[in-house]
């Protein structure tokens, strides 16, 4: 199923140049507006929970790539193009992991961050997530199931650390 999907996605790549420019921009370049949007958000948001979403979206990024660094330890996948012919249209190195998607990981951890804060920028931020992870699959270099648990490793991770930096805040306000 993992690779059936994997191969309808991919299988669009390489026929349509405006469709590669977007999906490649998607997979390489979007993760950076993510970035600077949160960053954005939380200045234009500063005196309500500007400060706050900055640093949740900070940990929550640091802890989703600590938990995806260390699933390879148990779990080491193979990209797709070194197990099949795929249309491969973005760089990368071939001995690095395919399980979890690092990208996913960190645009879902900010999307989630986000929407913990403002349901409307939280959805937009969920799409452009969205974007990112497919243009991973469509540029050949992850399966369907790698982006699957990015995704979840960054969207729980950042609701985690919200409940964590909350219970924390609570509790040095009430030791004041």
């Amino acid at each position: 199923m993992d690779y059936k999907l994997f191969k309808i996605i991919n299988d669009l790549a390489g026929h349509w140049d405006i469709l590669d420019y977007i999906m490649i921009f998607s997979a390489q370049a979007l993760i950076l507006f993510l970035g600077f949007g949160v960053a954005a958000l939380s200045i234009t948001r500063m005196k309500e929970w500007g400060k706050e979403l900055f640093f949740d979206a900070a940990i929550g990024v640091c802890t989703a790539l600590f938990i995806n660094w260390l699933v390879p330890l148990f779990y080491l996948r193979p990209r797709p193009f070194l197990d099949h012919a795929v249309a491969q249209l973005l760089p990368i190195d071939p001995a690095s992991k395919s399980f979890p998607s690092d990208h996913s990981a960190i645009s879902f951890a900010i999307a989630m961050a986000v929407f913990q804060y403002n349901k409307f920028w939280g959805i937009i931020f969920f799409i452009l997530a969205s974007f990112v992870s497919v243009g991973r699959i469509y540029g050949g270099i992850h399966y369907p199931a790698d982006i699957l648990a990015g995704a979840a490793i960054g969207a729980i991770a950042s609701v985690a650390v919200k409940k964590f930096l909350d219970y924390l805040l609570k509790r040095s306000k009430s030791v004041l």
